[in-house]
């Protein structure tokens, strides 16, 4: 993923975008040397290092997973307490999905409600890999609406949550949202202030109704 590209939806460096991951921080403010007349190259040939970090054995470039650029996000917006990272079915929640659950993918993030789980999966437009997310969230979600329908605790609800992160031309959200939205039960557009203020209010109050009444499993 191109860091500077992703710039170009930023209107202020108060705040990163989620697709820069957690380990991105702000240093302080510096001042360039004097006659510097094409700041970006310089900051690339002198700041940014200059060798992607490469897996050993295939000599590729590792991106960061989507779970980190998700939970970064999280943590952006303050509600990242309420998250849990890793959905295994077979060993949380235990009983819920009854006998479907062997069959089910692990899903990224969840959070635990008093009378709903939500099930998230984040969405990273930049990623090399998009087709391939796609293709892997909307076969997970597939097989979870299956599971849920038949689902053993009737006083429990499952959501299916994906959440489009920034970055991408509208065209490029608009597919993603188009490939989701038959097997997701909601998919959040975080480019929708209101969407993505309504998403971060759901988060933090199925949270709290989790930690306010503990789930009897």
């Amino acid at each position: 993923m191109d860091l500077w590209s992703s710039l170009e939806d930023v209107g202020s460096l108060d705040h990163l975008p989620a697709t820069f991951g957690p380990h991105v921080t702000l240093g302080e403010r510096r001042e360039l040397p004097a006659g510097v007349d094409k700041p970006a190259e310089w900051v690339k040939r002198f700041v940014l290092p200059s060798v992607a970090r490469a897996d050993r054995a295939t000599g590729e470039v590792r991106a960061p997973r989507r779970a980190s650029y998700g939970y970064s996000f999280f943590k952006q917006q303050k509600v990242a307490r309420w998250v849990k990272k890793t959905f295994n079915p077979t060993s949380d929640l235990v009983g819920w999905l009854g006998e479907e659950a062997g069959a089910l993918a692990q899903v990224t993030h969840w959070v635990p409600g008093k009378d709903e789980v939500l099930l998230m999966e984040p969405i990273v437009p930049r990623r090399n890999r998009l087709e391939h997310d796609l293709q892997e969230v909307a076969t997970r979600f597939s097989a979870y609406r299956w599971a849920l329908e038949r689902a053993r605790r009737d006083d429990l609800a499952g959501s299916l949550v994906a959440y489009v992160l920034s970055g991408g031309d509208a065209a490029r959200r608009a597919h993603i949202i188009d490939k989701l939205e038959p097997v997701a039960h909601q998919v959040v557009d975080i480019h929708d202030d209101e969407e993505k203020k309504d998403f971060i209010a759901k988060v933090e109050r199925t949270g709290r109704s989790g930690a306010a009444n503990e789930l009897p499993f």
